[in-house]
């Protein structure tokens, strides 16, 4: 599903999933090359029964795209905020 509601939106952004559902690396991938993205990343807000561990992790595309830089810098610039 496009996330995006305006029809000439700088980027147009999907999500993977909509509920708290396993979706593997590999098939979000797939998907990512189904809707020929330009960039690719994942994030993943995990659960953990530790109060003190917070944090996200963020997943780029490996090298093969013109923009694997930008996804790489863009997933760096959503770590640090």
């Amino acid at each position: 599903m496009e996330l995006n509601e305006q029809k000439d939106a700088p980027l147009v952004i999907y999500l993977t999933r909509y509920s708290d559902t396993l979706i593997s690396l590999s098939d979000r991938t797939k998907l990512a090359k189904r809707l020929k993205a330009d960039m690719f990343i994942s994030l993943h807000c995990n659960h953990s029964d530790n109060r003190k561990a917070r944090g996200i992790e963020v997943y780029v595309t490996v090298g093969t795209s013109k923009y694997s830089d930008d996804s790489t810098r863009f997933a760096f610039q959503l770590q640090m905020t």
